[in-house]
């Protein structure tokens, strides 16, 4: 077993990090303008993280907004597929062994951040029980709802859309 925080390459996250006596870390990655997280910038904050003998072992989600037309199975689908499966094939040629990603419709919706958590830290909640949340936008010629549970950019890229390189082998 691992024991992970998650971090930015900052400076004051390392020191943080390291002054736990962790090595591993997990941090998110933006992605360029056409979709794609690009090989040269997960290589750069690799050796970041090695150079401070940090192990980057898992990115924590890619923007919604790289899969959102994949979800809704709407116009963009194609395009926004072959980004992420050129991202999966970065992520694996850096060797980074896990991509953690969101697959919830409309994202983490909460109604309030409240100091109900053990200890009394702020989390987030949810107390609206009216809220219809598992409608997509209709307006925007969207597929149904039941159609993102089948299009997982995960699934899709499984099933040879990215070739046999998806998970760097």
């Amino acid at each position: 077993m691992k024991i992970a925080l998650q971090a930015s390459e900052s400076d004051e996250h390392i020191a943080f990090v390291r002054s736990l006596g962790l090595r591993d870390v997990v941090c998110g990655m933006p992605a360029e303008v056409d979709g794609v997280v690009p090989l040269s910038a997960l290589e750069q904050r690799r050796d970041r993280f090695a150079a401070n003998e940090l192990d980057w072992g898992v990115i924590e989600n890619l923007s919604p907004t790289l899969y959102d037309e994949i979800m809704f199975g709407a116009p963009e689908r194609e395009r926004q597929l072959e980004g992420v499966c050129r991202t999966i094939e970065n992520i694996g040629k850096v060797g980074i062994p896990v991509l953690q990603y969101q697959w919830m419709l409309l994202g983490g919706l909460r109604t309030e951040y409240s100091p109900t958590g053990r200890g009394g830290p702020v989390t987030l909640a949810s107390t609206e029980p009216s809220l219809d949340i598992c409608q997509p936008p209709v307006s925007t010629g969207w597929a149904e709802a039941s159609t993102a549970t089948r299009t997982s950019p995960i699934g899709l890229c499984r099933r040879n859309r990215c070739g046999p390189t998806w998970n760097g082998s």
